[in-house]
Formats: structure tokens, sequence, C-alpha cells
């Protein structure tokens, strides 16, 4: 405990016999107030706060008295805890203001949470941000990578979910050869103006598109295979060909 400290602590005037000087002595001491910090610090009051604490310099209170009454009139920045060494007011979880946090952060070497390497310009990143704390982009990759392995299926099931209600809704099954594995089946434009509506409508929003549209005719289930096959083969599928090959005989 300091000094100072233990001035502050030791402060109490009450009805007591008189020190030599005739001021009433502390219940915790043979002498009076002034007459204690004398022989403690070899000092005069002058020098401390009316609370007990060293004064700050070239000021008429110590730093927390300074603090108090600059900001009587907010409920949280009354504390010295609340300031940096500076006077300025801390960053929050942080243990110095924001200026000061980063002429630290400057004048330090900064490593990799991680894999413990010295971060630099070109492979410091902030992602998973958290405070205080900063890793390279190897880690970062490895990070997002294994993230995108656990929530894969979190983020594909209202895409499979709207995916499969627009399928049923076209019928569920490939039109042309009988497919209903939903991960084949894909949406054909009957009239061939694909290209067209794409420039409208982004392919990622087209099953979007069709459902709040009512499932508008114009459009069928087609495989993957019956459907590429059906770009390829001039707009005919090459199971349809069979089939009329297969009939003629």
């Amino acid at each position: 405990m300091s000094k100072a400290t233990s001035v502050r602590k030791s402060i109490y005037i009450g009805k007591s016999d008189t020190c030599k000087c005739g001021d009433p002595k502390l219940p915790t001491a043979k002498q009076c107030r002034k007459c204690w910090i004398k022989e403690v610090t070899g000092s005069t009051e002058k020098s401390y706060c009316q609370c007990g604490l060293e004064k700050t310099r070239d000021a008429k209170r110590c730093f927390e008295c300074k603090l108090k009454e600059e900001h009587k009139d907010h409920k949280y920045y009354w504390s010295s805890h609340d300031f940096c060494g500076c006077g300025r007011i801390k960053s929050k979880e942080s243990p110095r203001c924001r200026k000061c946090s980063f002429e630290h952060r400057k004048n330090t070497n900064r490593v990799c949470r991680e894999c413990g390497v010295v971060l630099t310009k070109d492979n410091e990143t902030t992602f998973p941000s958290r405070r205080g704390e900063r890793i390279c982009m190897s880690c970062t990759r490895s990070y997002r990578k294994a993230r995108y392995q656990e929530n894969k299926w979190k983020l594909a099931a209202p895409r499979i979910k709207l995916k499969r209600e627009v399928m049923s809704a076209y019928g569920g099954k490939c039109q042309c050869c009988q497919e209903q594995e939903l991960s084949f089946l894909s949406i054909d434009h009957i009239n061939n103006d694909g290209a067209k509506h794409r420039k409208t409508v982004p392919g990622n929003q087209f099953y979007k598109w069709l459902k709040l549209n009512g499932f508008p005719s114009g459009y069928r289930v087609l495989c993957h295979n019956c459907n590429i096959g059906r770009h390829i083969n001039g707009g005919v599928c090459p199971h349809q060909q069979q089939r009329e090959a297969t009939s003629q005989t």
C-alpha cells in the first residue's frame, strides 16, 4: 500500500486528544493530520489533496478529484479507473484510450494468436474480430473452411427446401426420362428463352421468382442430362430421338 493511500485511509478527525500543535489527533496516530503527514512522508500538507492523495503537478487537487469535478454530471465517468494515463476516456474492454492503444500496437510486435507468426501489413487480418487479438491470413482461411464445413448444411437447407417446393409444383420428376432425384433436377424454359430471361432475373433468384409469381406456365422439370442434351442437340433431347427411332422400327 502506498503512503498516499495510507494517508487517505487514515484521515478521520473526531473527538480525541489534541496534538502538540493544537489540532485534534488522528484515531490511529499520536499526532494530528498535518504532523503525521510531515513525519511519514517528509513533506508538507501542501503537496497533498484534501482526500489524502498526492496532488498532480500544477494542480490544486489530485487526479481523481479533478476528474470527479470535471465529470460530476456524468454518471459513468467520475472515477480515475475510467480514464487512461494521458487523461482521456478509456476504450471499452481496454486499459488505454483509443490513441494510446494505437501507439501501443504501433510500437510493439503483434503475433498471430493461433500460430504465433509475427504479423505484418501483408499477412494481418481482423477476421474473426476479437478485441486486442489478430490472426494471420493462413489461419483465417483455415478458420473459414472449418466454419463452412460445420455449417454448410444449415446454409443449404433453405435453398433445398425452396427447390423441392418448386419441383413439386411442376411435377416433381423429369418429363423426359422420369428421373426423380432432387439433385439431378432443374427447370427448363420450354420456349428456349432462358438467356433472355436471365438478363432480368439472376440465376440465384430464379426459384424464388417462380414462387413469388405463382409458378407461371412456360417452364417444366428436366434433369440436367436432358436439359444439356436438349441444348446441344438443337432443342431435342437425345432420349426423345431414341424413342422415335425405336417406335419407327
